[in-house]
């Protein structure tokens, strides 16, 4: 984290003395074209990096100062070796760690691949609680989300509990597919959502 603020701090610089430098050149008789096209597209490329890193220093902060409340989102089965493999994902931040086993280029499963390469211990970290639960990722945000609206004050033990109890009247009382819809679009989930069993964690 501290590296890539170092860098965006440096980056700023750099940007500060090209701007300076194009100034000059405006303010002389005969502006050198060839020289201020140059120093425009060092501004282009280093603006380009500046906004990457950024995004890459927020994303590392909502993961660094989440205290996390993990459930298991991704659950696969090994059938050669009869091996078990159980992923934890936090319904506050989404920090996925079933993205160190998925091929995903993209710049937020980069930082989430930075951050389990940083943390092995990262069950405890920041004083995270392990739910035990089974849910599919979007579902126990969208549940969180609705708790936290309610109760924005509420503590993470509670809230953990307050998801654990809608998980439980969700999966044992039986509504139809109108009202499972209704349900479905308060929780602002995807329309046609069928997830809502422990059983949907599984591969």
């Amino acid at each position: 984290m501290e590296d890539l603020i170092q860098a965006y701090k440096d980056g700023e610089t750099q940007l500060w003395n090209i701007k300076s430098q194009m100034n000059d050149l405006k303010q002389s008789d005969a502006v050198p074209v060839e020289a201020y096209l140059k120093l425009c597209s060092q501004e282009e490329r280093l603006i380009k990096s500046q906004k990457d890193l950024y995004q890459r220093i927020e994303i590392s902060y909502r993961y660094l100062s989440c205290h996390h409340i993990w459930v298991y989102s991704s659950i696969e089965h090994d059938g050669y070796e009869g091996r078990k493999y159980e992923y934890s994902s936090c319904i506050k931040c989404g920090l996925r760690e079933e993205a160190t086993e998925r091929k995903n280029y993209s710049l937020e499963y980069q930082m989430m691949n930075a951050f389990f390469s940083s943390h092995r211990n990262f069950h405890n970290y920041n004083g995270a609680i392990h739910t035990e639960l089974l849910c599919e990722l979007d579902l126990g945000r969208a549940i969180y989300s609705k708790i936290k609206e309610a109760h924005p004050n509420i503590d993470d033990k509670t809230a953990a509990d307050y998801v654990a109890n809608a998980l439980y009247h969700i999966r044992n009382i039986k509504i139809n597919e109108a009202r499972e819809a209704s349900r479905a679009k308060r929780l602002s989930l995807t329309p046609g959502f069928r997830e809502w069993f422990g059983h949907n964690v599984h591969y």
